[in-house]
């Protein structure tokens, strides 16, 4: 008898140990292929990993923070009037973590701002990482991001500066510092 016992608790314990990685391992694709995948893990919160775009943050665990963060931020508009016109060939890289408190604070202002100068959103593109700072298809590989939300700022191929976590004074002049 205490021989089975111990084989159905072993049992459930492989079991329950192998649904939890394959539940962090396995993204599930939203209705975009390889855009706003998200995990759903066993214990803790659901994250989007990846590739992510507004749509991604449209989702039920997340819209809540990004729509707050987003409506709450004021837009410094005299920094703004001059940044007006220096973001037109410039490509953005974003390195963020949903699960992130400064990731959900700095994101959605990153993205009104980006709305008020109405910059082309084919210019920026958007990475959720893990809480390992990592994605599975490795977009962060050569990049030394150790902190999100990182925003790169790119000219051609050559890296113009970055934001790492919050702001030096604000997203705008930080914005303006680096395009300058």
């Amino acid at each position: 008898m205490k021989n089975l016992l111990f084989l159905l608790i072993t049992t459930l314990l492989f079991a329950s140990c192998k649904t939890m990685h394959e539940a962090k391992a396995q993204p599930q694709a939203s209705t975009q292929q390889s855009m706003n995948q998200e995990v759903k893990p066993v214990f803790g919160s659901s994250y989007l990993i990846g590739k992510v775009n507004r749509e991604g943050f449209m989702k039920e665990n997340y819209n809540d923070w990004f729509q707050a963060s987003y409506n709450e931020y004021e837009v410094d508009e005299t920094t703004l009037a001059v940044l007006q016109g220096k973001l037109e060939n410039v490509e953005v890289k974003v390195f963020m973590g949903t699960w992130c408190p400064d990731s959900q604070r700095e994101v959605p202002h990153f993205y009104k701002i980006l709305d008020d100068l109405q910059f082309d959103e084919n210019q920026l593109t958007v990475i959720s990482m893990d809480k390992y700072k990592e994605t599975p298809e490795e977009y962060e590989t050569g990049l030394d991001i150790q902190r999100v939300p990182t925003i790169i700022f790119y000219k051609g191929d050559q890296e113009m500066g970055r934001i790492v976590e919050s702001p030096n004074i604000s997203l705008e002049k930080d914005m303006t510092e680096i395009v300058k």
